[in-house]
């Protein structure tokens, strides 16, 4: 990571789950965007190339961001998002064409004791959507490779939006 100035915008999505207004990279991350984002105590994060931000391998940076309560995501690398289990404040996550890497570690919602609203593509790699409780908005497209479906758990689910379940026999 390169100690080069920060082009960063805001931009406010008119989402259901995601509204607030968030910080936008429009180039690669560097420290001066960690140094940015953390001095204007933002919480939401939008990550994607449209908007001008460069991928650089890792998702390592998240780390030393003081907080995230909100990160949208667009990346068509195999991503390995590891490094935002340090994360616990994590409230609301969504993934643009996000491709989980498969195998380990693959992304497991239970980390996010918090997370109250996902919404992503829905791929293998991602586990543990029964342990994510406390979800009050879920968005999923093409949802396959699941039979059965169990949102029991989630009590405070008020918005469930599936678009594209061939493989889904029952929720």
């Amino acid at each position: 990571m390169s100690n080069a100035p920060c082009p960063y915008t805001f931009l406010t999505p008119r989402k259901r789950a995601f509204s607030d207004e968030e910080f936008v990279p429009t180039g690669a991350w560097t420290s001066e965007c960690t140094e940015a984002y953390n001095r204007l105590q933002q919480k939401n994060l939008l990550l994607h190339p449209y908007k001008g931000w460069q991928f650089e391998g890792d998702f390592n940076f998240l780390r030393d961001l003081w907080r995230i309560e909100s990160l949208r995501l667009f990346n068509t690398n195999e991503t390995d998002l590891t490094p935002l289990y340090e994360k616990q404040e994590l409230k609301k996550l969504e993934f643009l064409r996000v491709r989980i890497t498969r195998k380990r570690p693959g992304f497991d919602l239970a980390r996010f004791p918090n997370l109250m609203a996902f919404a992503g593509n829905w791929m293998p790699g991602i586990f543990n959507l029964e342990k994510a409780s406390g979800l009050e908005h879920l968005e999923v497209w093409s949802l396959t490779g699941v039979k059965r479906w169990d949102l029991t758990a989630m009590r405070n689910l008020a918005t469930l939006d599936v678009h594209g379940a061939r493989t889904v026999e029952s929720m």
